[in-house]
């Protein structure tokens, strides 16, 4: 079963902080381990990591490697 887990964009730190409060309720996350990034994302542009490459390994085989991401993620199944 997939999970209900669509949300609009949040257009403000209050809608952000519902969507973080959504989801850890849902998912059974204690509130207190959930951290939300400002609205200009200062956190994700100190700490990301591009480019980045999915690479799915299935009994010890690549069976699958994206182009580079986060955008070109296009897996066949």
């Amino acid at each position: 079963a997939q999970d209900d887990v669509c949300f609009k964009k949040p257009r403000s730190l209050e809608q952000r902080i519902a969507i973080a409060r959504a989801f850890s309720d849902g998912a059974g996350i204690p509130p207190a381990r959930i951290v939300v990034d400002s609205m200009e994302n200062q956190v994700e542009l100190a700490y990301e990591a591009r480019p980045e490459k999915l690479v799915v390994v299935k009994d010890g085989v690549i069976v699958f490697k994206s182009g580079i991401g986060p955008y070109q993620y296009s897996p066949a199944k």
